[in-house]
């Protein structure tokens, strides 16, 4: 064999094993916010922040939560958790069972489970749910663009 052909070969393995270290520090990076997110969320829906709402879902984003009608963009999306803050106390921890990456759109599956006490008469229930997160990429951060969940016991 040739050196050239050597030193070509050579090359074209470096480039090559090069993209492939990128593209993992990359999805490692996503990876990484993407957990931020949900554990921001969780942050979020436990202290009542409702002034944070908006940074965490996208413009557009829906809001599916069982037994009720979607709920459609995110000024929408704020007034209902304006809403639940006002009628209950959640204290959920959210485990995630596995991330999707597909360059600026990823999915979340997750566990969340805890207490949600209502408001009116500090009634405390149990509460366990399984999540879906689908999140967009704005720029170089992620939003939750759809979020359905549903109760199991």
């Amino acid at each position: 064999m040739k050196i050239s052909t050597k030193v070509s070969i050579l090359a074209i393995s470096i480039v090559v094993f090069s993209v492939g270290i990128a593209f993992a520090l990359v999805s490692n990076s996503d990876e990484a916010k993407i957990r931020e997110l949900i554990s921001e969320y969780q942050n979020v829906l436990n202290n009542e922040e409702i002034e944070k709402i908006p940074m965490l879902y996208s413009k557009q984003a829906i809001f599916m939560p069982p037994d009720v009608s979607a709920i459609k963009g995110v000024e929408e999306i704020g007034l209902t958790y304006e809403y639940l803050f006002s009628q209950f106390d959640f204290e959920l921890e959210f485990d995630v069972k596995e991330i999707v990456i597909s360059e600026n759109f990823a999915y979340v599956h997750s566990n969340s489970e805890g207490t949600i006490t209502l408001e009116s008469n500090k009634t405390e229930e149990t509460s366990k749910n399984q999540e879906i997160f689908i999140l967009i990429k704005e720029e170089d951060d992620w939003k939750i663009s759809r979020y359905i969940f549903n109760s199991w016991s």
